[in-house]
């Protein structure tokens, strides 16, 4: 299906295009401060699948369902519950937005959750998880490729981070030096990047990537 529309559905397409304009932190925070009570409906809509997709492929290298893991980029939580979904239960999330972190309380899947802008530093010790997931954070807004590091930071040694990188700027914003780059400099080795759906109402894919942190 094609990305035109009119109406409501028009409106869903103009507010997700709008995300990936952002440049600030304080930009991307606003943008779901304002759509995090119709962002549900709007992922329904788009038929949103990248949060099902990436824990389908997190639950495939993480065996141990009770290890701690980070949900980066919680959002309203629909990525913890497909976690939850795939029987993990130590799970902690961190968002730049209070309100998107709000619902996600509401949801009863994490341990605790925390405000947090990755750029700036995650509010998590170095090795803190076995496993970081992330399912739409790396849209092409604020954050892209420099977050990767810090993601890994939090992960311990053997550990494995998921995320998916969306089509539109996984080439343009260079995401294969970066992985490159933290291979060379002995912090994660990348095992895989697939391209899969990610809003498949709207004809949008993403890549899929596999990291092991080092």
């Amino acid at each position: 299906m094609g990305m035109a529309g009119e109406g409501e559905s028009g409106d869903t397409r103009g507010r997700i295009l709008s995300l990936y304009e952002c440049e600030t932190p304080a930009q991307t925070r606003a943008k779901y401060e304002e759509w995090a009570r119709i962002y549900e409906d709007d992922m329904a809509k788009s038929e949103y699948v990248s949060a099902a997709v990436a824990a389908e492929i997190f639950a495939r290298h993480c065996a141990d369902r009770a290890a701690r893991v980070l949900d980066a980029g919680c959002g309203t939580g629909l990525s913890g519950l497909a976690l939850a979904q795939e029987g993990f239960s130590a799970i902690d999330g961190a968002d730049l937005s209070p309100e998107m972190l709000r619902r996600a309380e509401q949801k009863n899947i994490y341990r605790k959750l925390a405000e947090a802008d990755i750029l700036a530093g995650l509010p998590f010790a170095d090795g803190e998880y076995a496993g970081a997931m992330s399912a739409g954070m790396f849209t092409g807004g604020h954050v892209g490729p420099e977050g990767v590091g810090e993601l890994a930071r939090v992960v311990c040694a053997g550990g494995f981070l998921v995320f998916s990188v969306n089509e539109l700027f996984y080439e343009k914003m260079e995401y294969p030096k970066t992985f490159a780059r933290l291979q060379s400099e002995g912090k994660a080795k990348l095992l895989s990047a697939e391209k899969k759906p990610y809003l498949a109402g709207v004809g949008i894919a993403a890549y899929y990537v596999v990291l092991e942190s080092a």
